[in-house]
C-alpha cells in the first residue's frame, strides 16, 4: 500500500483544494502526461500482489459456494430408482409389448379371413347378376357382348 496519496484509510479519496492562476492551472494540466504515466507505474507494482489476492480469495469462494454444493449434491445422488424404472421398462417393452403385437396380428388376421369371405360373397352375387341377365336377353353361355367397331 502507498502513503501520502489521496485515498484514506476507509478508502474514500480526500479532496484537495489549491487556489492557483490560469497559468498555474495550465501547467498543471500539461504535465497530465507525467502524472497519469506515474500513476500506471503505479497500477503495475500493485498489480502482482492483487492478483495474488484475487486468485487465492476467488478461488476460497468458488470451492466455497459453487463447488463444495455441487460436490455435495453429487455424492448424495445414487441410482437405486433405475433398477425399479428399468423392471418397468422390460415388463411393458417385452410382455406388453409382445401381447400387443399378438392382438395386432389377430385383427389382421381376422380382417383378411372377412375380406375373403366377402370376394366370394361379391364374385357370387356378380355371376349370378351376369347369368340372370344372360338368361333374360338369351344369351347363355356366350357371355356379354360388346358393339362391332368399325
Amino acid at each position: 500500500t502507498y502513503s501520502n496519496d489521496c485515498f484514506l484509510a476507509d478508502g474514500t479519496l480526500e479532496m484537495h483544494e489549491e487556489p492557483c492562476t490560469l497559468q498555474e492551472f495550465t501547467a498543471v494540466v500539461t504535465s497530465f502526461a507525467t502524472q497519469i504515466d506515474f500513476a500506471m507505474r503505479r497500477i503495475d507494482k500493485v498489480t502482482p500482489a492483487a492478483l495474488q489476492k484475487i486468485n487465492v480469495q476467488l478461488k476460497a469462494l468458488v470451492n466455497t459456494y459453487l463447488l463444495e454444493p455441487i460436490g455435495r449434491i453429487v455424492d448424495g445422488v445414487t441410482c437405486d430408482f433405475m433398477a425399479q424404472q428399468y423392471t418397468n421398462f422390460v415388463d411393458g417393452m417385452c410382455f406388453r409389448g409382445v401381447w400387443g403385437f399378438t392382438a395386432i396380428v389377430a385383427s389382421y388376421v381376422a380382417a383378411a379371413v372377412l375380406t375373403v369371405f366377402l370376394v366370394i360373397v361379391m364374385y357370387l352375387i356378380w355371376r349370378f347378376s351376369l347369368d340372370s341377365y344372360e338368361a333374360e336377353m338369351g344369351m347363355s353361355g356366350m357371355g356379354l357382348r360388346t358393339p362391332d367397331r368399325e
